[in-house]
């Protein structure tokens, strides 16, 4: 049975010690990981752009088997919260290495909010770009 819950513990890493790798709060890696979409001015049409890596989503529980899991975790010091397979964990890491304005910009936007009160938007994630579109399909290619 040890081993068994050893097995388990080791293909995953908690979104809690990814954030500390990355120096960011581990409600940023879960938006990233999650669903981020950002509704952009293309020309005269409005479109959809994901920067969110689906690899959960909050609300629905939603999660890859394999890649991610709902952790509830049963130690009082610690919050429930989502964990990642060693490949996420790499794909996570190279996103923040690539994009880390980006990354910067969304920790400023949910700083000392609540989730009901984020807004992502242009201007707000891409604010520091001088061509913001531009780096916006950057990494919205990325992503996908």
């Amino acid at each position: 049975m040890k081993n068994l819950v050893r097995e388990y513990n080791e293909e995953f890493v908690r979104s809690a010690d990814i954030a500390r790798d990355l120096n960011v709060s581990r409600l940023v890696v879960e938006y990233i990981t999650g669903s981020l979409t950002v509704p952009i001015r293309m020309d005269t049409d409005l479109s959809h752009f994901q920067f969110g890596l689906n690899f959960t989503h909050y609300m629905g529980g939603y999660q890859l088997r394999g890649i991610s899991r709902w952790a509830p975790y049963f130690d009082h010091n610690v919050t429930n919260g989502w964990d990642y397979s060693r490949e996420a964990e790499v794909v996570i890491k190279n996103y923040q290495a690539m994009f880390p304005r980006f990354w910067s910009a969304v920790e400023d936007a949910i700083r000392n909010k609540r989730r009901s009160e984020v807004v992502f938007d242009m201007k707000t994630l891409f604010g520091y770009a001088p061509h913001s579109r531009e780096e916006a399909i950057k990494i919205a290619l990325w992503v996908s």
